[in-house]
């Protein structure tokens, strides 16, 4: 019994002992850890450049690695798509606007899972890149050209094409929804903002660029068109007219009514600047010879502030404006 004793003793001395060092030593961490805070707390307060100048560094130090990873290895993986959130770097700098490579990479992944999921051929990964880099830089000129000619598209135009021109006719919101979740990957979001894209060309081609609302009788000689103009001008409509004396059918029909009609839809370029002169309203004074043949014309309006073709247009547009591509 006394062995036993003795040893429990010997064993409960040598735990307080360990306990108490153990104490000593936690209440010492304890109160560095206190004077750390404290002199980290004064720090600060006394230099706040320092917590300033840490975060730039890391920043930058952030902004650097990113930059590598996409301008000169080309990385494009879910790692590097998160960093450019943080890090927006462009790929294309037009004048003052930069087009993101976030927004690059987002336009490739679409048309990437489109070709998978359709199994069609997948381009290589350079040739699809140039191609959604040239997109965007289009659509950043068609922006300008939407502003120069005062076109504008408004939340409402998207809202009423994503409703009238895609979800009536395929199947409703929710089917729309699945379908570009499953084939492109994107959100009905995503899909507006491509929407809008869109309706800005189409605006700029419809309203943007000048334009006549033309009417026309084509007729077999001058001397027929002559005759054509003076009953014109003695009282008879050009509706009339026209159903008469016209050899176009597909506008001898309407009256002579062609539509609007923009610079480069002809191939007659004498016959297209004549009309740009026409005076609204009035009856040419002699019969012009067209690619139609002789020709008596009346432009009843016009519209569009760009005086070109939308080839001619863009073509001027890129060689006025800085172009800086950094991602190639």
């Amino acid at each position: 019994m006394k062995f036993t004793f003795f040893h429990k003793r010997k064993g409960a001395n040598n735990r307080n002992e360990r306990a108490g060092w153990f104490l000593r030593v936690w209440n010492k961490v304890k109160e560095c850890y206190h004077k750390y805070l404290s002199f980290k707390g004064v720090q600060s307060l006394e230099k706040p450049w320092f917590i300033i100048w840490l975060v730039l560094i890391l920043y930058l130090l952030g902004l650097i690695g990113t930059s590598v990873s996409v301008y000169s290895f080309k990385v494009n993986s879910p790692g590097i798509r998160f960093f450019l959130k943080i890090f927006p770097i462009p790929a294309v700098i037009i004048d003052s606007q930069a087009v993101p490579v976030d927004e690059v990479f987002e336009r490739m992944e679409y048309i990437q899972n489109f070709n998978a999921v359709s199994q069609q051929e997948m381009p290589g990964e350079t040739e699809l890149r140039e191609q959604v880099i040239g997109q965007l830089v289009d659509d950043y000129f068609y922006r300008i050209g939407a502003i120069d000619a005062g076109v504008m598209v408004t939340s409402s135009d998207v809202e009423a094409v994503y409703q009238e021109k895609i979800v009536k006719e395929n199947g409703g919101e929710e089917a729309v929804k699945n379908a570009v979740e499953s084939l492109y990957g994107m959100t009905i979001g995503d899909l507006k903002r491509l929407i809008r894209a869109q309706l800005i060309k189409e605006k700029v081609a419809s309203d943007g660029l000048e334009q006549v609302d033309l009417k026309m009788i084509v007729v077999a000689d001058e001397a027929t068109g002559k005759k054509v103009i003076e009953e014109i001008n003695g009282g008879k409509s050009f509706e009339d007219a026209a159903r008469e004396y016209s050899r176009d059918e597909k506008s001898k029909g309407q009256g002579g009514a062609v539509g609007w009609v923009a610079r480069g839809q002809l191939d007659d370029s004498v016959f297209v600047e004549k009309l740009f002169t026409l005076p609204i309203g009035e009856l040419v004074k002699e019969p012009i010879n067209s690619q139609f043949g002789y020709t008596v014309v009346r432009v009843d309006a016009k519209k569009g502030q760009i005086k070109k073709t939308i080839d001619d247009w863009m073509d001027d547009l890129q060689k006025t404006t800085r172009v800086w591509r950094l991602l190639k």
